[in-house]
């Protein structure tokens, strides 16, 4: 189990002791991302009262991504669960995803629902995100229908929507192979690296929530102008890390229906703004039917394996 924190005294405790209450888990990575008020303090105490926590250090802020991956260099045992520092796993939720990998050989990740919550804990209102979220499905002639391979990387991308990193559940040698977390991408960084594991083997679903997903206003998602620009990175590095140019304008066609259906659902709105959004929706897709074989023609990019742990910032 991974926790990476950034000004997160407040909530890490919580997270962590949902961490070390889950069955199995036989170890607790606390990753301090030089925060600035009292987190460190926080994680330390937890490691002095359980030995299944150990601390990790870092003195420069390097952002969530670098974080997580400095956790999943040292983390133990075959599995591992990257869980944010404001998120709260639920009981029963990782033992569920565990049972789902045992089930599916050729599984390399399980994912499972989250349950939305406000800043007290209280249900917030997220709209048809929670309902979709696991829905493999692909546009095919202007329909979205269901995808015979379930989470396929093209139903992935035909949705745009996953579980935050707190409800996989995902073998933790092929997400080290894969590169961990992908440090160039700002924003959708969980997104792409589910891609990159469903291309990598097979994403199972576990339709039950496993994780209480914290909503708030100072969370990088609500930055909603740097979570576009942001994307539009995360979905190149997904177009360049496609095994092969087929896989890659698979993915540009899923991509570019999500896009389309935005498109759809908003030229018709009464809202000029709405409809300025769907002609940048239509736009958007139109460059990635076209643009895609010209990404799938490129040299496939993928982040180094991660290999060695940080050991001077282990506490």
């Amino acid at each position: 189990m991974v926790v990476a924190a950034r000004d997160a005294e407040g909530s890490l405790e919580a997270a962590a002791r949902s961490a070390l209450a889950a069955g199995d888990v036989v170890q607790v990575v606390l990753v301090d991302d030089a925060s600035t008020d009292g987190t460190l303090a926080v994680a330390r105490g937890m490691a002095e009262r359980d030995p299944r926590v150990e601390v990790v250090a870092r003195p420069v802020r390097a952002g969530p991504s670098q974080a997580r991956d400095d956790g999943l260099v040292g983390a133990v045992g075959t599995r591992v669960c990257v869980l944010d520092a404001d998120d709260v796993l639920l009981d029963g939720g990782i033992a569920a995803l565990g049972d789902a990998l045992d089930a599916a050989p050729a599984a390399v990740c399980a994912v499972g629902r989250f349950r939305a919550v406000d800043a007290q804990g209280d249900p917030a209102d997220v709209g048809a995100w929670a309902d979709d979220q696991l829905r493999g499905v692909v546009r095919r002639d202007g329909r979205i229908v269901a995808d015979g391979h379930g989470l396929s990387p093209e139903a992935l991308v035909t949705r745009l929507v996953s579980p935050p990193p707190g409800a996989w559940l995902a073998d933790a040698a092929t997400v080290r192979a894969l590169g961990g977390f992908d440090v160039t991408v700002p924003r959708s960084e969980d997104l792409e690296l589910l891609v990159r594991l469903a291309f990598a083997g097979e994403v199972v679903v576990v339709d039950r929530e496993v994780l209480a997903y914290r909503r708030h206003a100072s969370q990088r998602s609500a930055a909603v102008t740097r979570r576009r620009v942001g994307r539009a990175g995360a979905l190149l590095a997904m177009l360049r890390a496609a095994p092969s140019p087929a896989a890659a304008r698979r993915l540009a066609r899923g991509m570019a229906a999500y896009h389309l259906e935005l498109f759809v659902s908003r030229r018709g709105a009464t809202s000029v703004r709405v409809r300025a959004m769907g002609a940048r929706n239509l736009l958007a897709a139109l460059v990635l039917r076209a643009g895609g074989p010209l990404v799938a023609a490129l040299p496939r990019r993928l982040p180094a394996p991660l290999l060695a742990t940080p050991r001077s910032a282990v506490d």
